[in-house]
């Protein structure tokens, strides 16, 4: 797939202006089974953020064909307003305390309160699992964790591994410039958020759900503390004994299809963490820096075949099956985006610097964080539990914007408390870990 010829999107096409879609079997207002939702979950839907400029946006991977996966990351193309965008970045200070744009491994740190480094005994390892080979990898990350003055991480210091699906190294599936794009997302979001973690790439030889299903096997089995999975498609219960991996906290993209994408697997697998996307606003006003709101295109949804796991309330979630988000994390690529270093794909004019989105952001965000509490132990397997115990007490809450419109409004619409595409809101250190 080459990533020029991929079609430009307009997200705004993906909302609707009424409700529908999500799947799966949400409870309806007034079903007479007793159960209630928490108040103000009936709302009027809160404003989203305005949908993304017609053809400002391009996904990296083209949509999931039957028997395999997507990857979600999105990438800016507005060559207009990029370009100039970067060129004032990469000449300004690195350290600018007044600087607003596209994140930086700082602003991660900052924005999420998270420690700067690890400081336990074992190094953890994030594992980072995608399909076919980006050439450049390792090559790019150095680049990009060089330039923010990150330790380096190759394979010479024993911190960058990249193997096939087998785990083999040197022996790596065909190139594919749309998902380079997405390994370059997926190592950089992980490293800005952990800096001082080891990281393996594992590389399935294709998209489809078996190649990805044996990259998963051989990601756990090469002993890291979470696996994050920035791709994802229609449900299908075939997949998930792959994406369960005791003492592995398994992280997934909810997808960036709105709530009428409707649920997507991996991530409605009751053993995997769903991590839903964000929107971000630079706010000088509020302590944090940052208000933080649900992403208008963000998935979220009640499953269709997976069953309500234990520590989920249908009282709180509105769904008597799985329901997606857990937690959330930046995935708007305007609101601000994340900046991404990535030579295979193509420069296109800028050196290899892209401004990325999607949960595909999300997922290793979050994986990241998990490696640095690197707790899988503790949580005896319960790793989406844990954060349901913690019920919002370790999270900033997300209780602005939506994804679309449904009934009950919790799975589509920002709430206090839990909500479908925030899930329990956005990490706020590490406590919910």
């Amino acid at each position: 797939m080459n990533f020029r010829n991929c079609a430009f999107i307009a997200l705004a096409l993906l909302l609707p202006a009424c409700g529908g879609g999500g799947g799966g079997s949400a409870i309806p207002s007034g079903n007479g089974n007793g159960s209630s939702l928490p108040p103000g979950n009936h709302a009027t839907p809160t404003p989203s953020p305005a949908p993304s400029p017609v053809g400002a946006l391009q996904h990296a991977c083209p949509p999931a064909a039957p028997g395999t996966a997507t990857c979600y990351a999105l990438i800016r193309t507005d060559s207009v307003n990029l370009q100039p965008m970067l060129r004032r970045f990469l000449a300004a200070r690195r350290d600018d305390a007044t600087y607003s744009g596209p994140l930086r491994p700082a602003d991660i740190e900052s924005l999420y309160r998270l420690p700067a480094t690890y400081t336990g005994s074992r190094v953890p390892t994030i594992a980072i699992v995608d399909a076919y080979d980006d050439p450049n990898a390792e090559a790019d990350l150095s680049h990009y964790r060089k330039y923010f003055g990150l330790p380096q991480c190759t394979s010479s210091n024993g911190c960058f591994k990249k193997v096939n699906q087998s785990g083999a190294s040197g022996s790596f599936p065909g190139p594919d410039t749309g998902w380079s794009g997405e390994i370059s997302l997926d190592l950089d979001a992980a490293s800005a958020a952990c800096p001082t973690c080891r990281i393996a790439l594992v590389e399935a030889s294709s998209n489809s759900w078996q190649d990805l299903g044996t990259a998963e096997d051989t990601a756990a089995g090469m002993n890291p503390a979470a696996i994050s999975n920035s791709y994802g498609g229609a449900e299908y219960l075939g997949a998930s004994s792959h994406y369960t991996h005791p003492n592995t906290i398994v992280t997934a993209s909810t997808g960036d299809n709105s709530f009428y994408g409707g649920p997507q697997q991996p991530a409605s697998y009751a053993t995997v963490v769903a991590v839903g996307g964000t929107s971000l606003y630079h706010n000088v006003g509020v302590s944090r820096g940052w208000n933080e709101l649900a992403w208008s295109n963000g998935g979220s949804g009640c499953s269709s075949m997976v069953s309500r796991p234990s520590w989920q309330n249908p009282a709180i979630t509105g769904c008597m099956n799985r329901s997606e988000a857990d937690i959330s994390a930046f995935a708007d690529p305007f609101n601000p985006g994340i900046w991404v270093w990535n030579s295979y794909t193509g420069g296109a004019g800028s050196g290899g610097w892209y401004v990325d989105g999607g949960t595909s952001a999300a997922s290793p965000l979050v994986a990241a964080m998990y490696a640095l509490a690197n707790n899988a132990s503790a949580l005896g397997g319960g790793y989406a539990q844990s954060i349901w115990l913690d019920a919002g007490r370790s999270t900033f809450d997300v209780t602005q914007g939506n994804n679309g419109y449904c009934n009950p409004i919790v799975q589509c619409a920002a709430a206090v408390g839990y909500d479908g595409p925030s899930g329990w809101g956005a990490p706020n250190g590490l406590g919910a870990f």
